[in-house]
């Protein structure tokens, strides 16, 4: 957000959010160009290690989200 990170916190806490959020501090849109966004909204399913296993750009459903991660879950060794 261009209010900067004190609007976001402020956000997060109005709409009771409780998942991680990414704030990039390095500039405008680096992070939004090493991850290759397009478009906003977007989601990333990330898992352990790092490795970006699902992404989602626009509206996306709970069920197709929950789905996602269920899928991953049941591959975890």
């Amino acid at each position: 957000d261009s209010g900067g990170a004190d609007t976001v916190r402020a956000f997060v806490a109005r709409r009771n959010l409780t998942y991680p959020m990414l704030m990039d501090s390095r500039g405008a849109n680096s992070t939004r160009n090493t991850l290759g966004v397009e478009a906003l909204p977007a989601l990333f399913l990330v898992d352990a290690s790092g490795t970006i296993r699902q992404r989602w750009t626009g509206a996306t459903s709970g069920t197709e989200i929950e789905a996602a991660v269920i899928n991953a879950l049941s591959n975890v060794k």
